[in-house]
């Protein structure tokens, strides 16, 4: 059984500014690798004024179930591998195309641009 992990790709200042936390469980990569045993959580942290538009960008992926918007910090479970990605400028849950020239990463995982 797998321990509890986090990735948190925001900046210290992306945790002031990105506090909105929407969450979703990836079916494809629950119950195996770093999920082995428990859930694959992707988390997109975002701007309050984002929120909505993200929260429709992951209900619109076929691979993400139990979308929600959690509190920050999260707490899952104890068997969960969660990983949290920032949405600037360029992400496409915005309906922008990426460009290099953002203010912060965006993350090419599968999670973050598809």
């Amino acid at each position: 059984m797998a321990a509890w992990t986090i990735v948190d790709d925001r900046t210290p200042e992306q945790r002031q500014t990105h506090t909105v936390l929407v969450a979703a469980t990836d079916n494809f990569l629950s119950g195996w690798g770093k999920a082995k045993g428990g859930r694959s959580v992707a988390i997109w942290a975002c701007t309050l004024g984002d929120a909505e538009r993200v929260e429709s960008w992951v209900r619109s992926r076929s691979d993400m179930d139990h979308v929600r918007v959690v509190s920050d910090p999260y707490h899952g479970n104890y068997r969960d591998h969660v990983h949290i990605y920032v949405v600037c400028d360029g992400h496409p849950a915005l309906g922008e195309k990426v460009s290099n020239a953002n203010s912060c990463t965006v993350d090419s995982h599968v999670h973050g641009i598809q």
